[in-house]
């Protein structure tokens, strides 16, 4: 029987990313529905726990020693994702959140693995590096989720200092106009 996992590629990719996008819009909604939001979390890492392997099989990237277990990541994301979905039914954020993130915790290392496997064979060097990238950007994204939390805690303190800086500008004006 012939494998037809890698016909699936490219649209899992494509699927994956503009899911994770509205996901990411949802993330801004205050309040977002909490099923909705796991429904798209959850959909986006299926799809792109699929496209890992796809990909590889259809650039023909061999899978050996590191890349094997960032192929097992991307398999358990999918567990991860399943979770974030019944998360989401049951009405349980933190367990929608927190399959979440560690569905984008194995995706993100899964696909660095697999990258530095790849980029580590000259042939296969620019897929390496694309996958790199993907990797990179996933683990900029969970560090940017826990920076979120931590700037709507502070941006009452920034606005305050915006503001102090901005009075502090007309003091300073004030004391220059003084001096003429």
């Amino acid at each position: 029987m012939r494998n037809h996992l890698p016909a699936f590629a490219a649209p899992a990719a494509i699927i994956g990313g503009l899911l994770w996008i509205v996901y990411a819009i949802l993330l801004l909604v205050r309040p977002a529905p909490l099923f909705v939001t796991a429904a798209t979390a959850s959909g986006s890492l299926a799809a792109l726990a699929i496209a890992l392997p796809a990909a590889l099989h259809r650039l023909g990237l061999p899978v050996q020693g590191s890349g094997r277990f960032g192929v097992a990541m991307s398999w358990v994301t999918l567990l991860a994702a399943a979770a974030a979905l019944a998360g989401g039914l049951l009405q349980q954020p933190s367990l929608a959140a927190s399959a979440t993130t560690a569905g984008e915790v194995l995706l993100a290392f899964g696909v660095m693995l697999v990258a530095i496997e790849a980029a580590g064979q000259p042939q296969n060097a620019a897929s390496g590096s694309a996958l790199f990238v993907v990797g990179a950007a996933g683990m900029l994204g969970l560090m940017a989720q826990a920076l979120v939390l931590m700037v709507t805690w502070m941006l009452p303190i920034y606005a305050a200092l915006v503001m102090a800086i901005y009075g502090l500008a007309w003091v300073r004006f004030g004391g220059r106009l003084q001096q003429r």
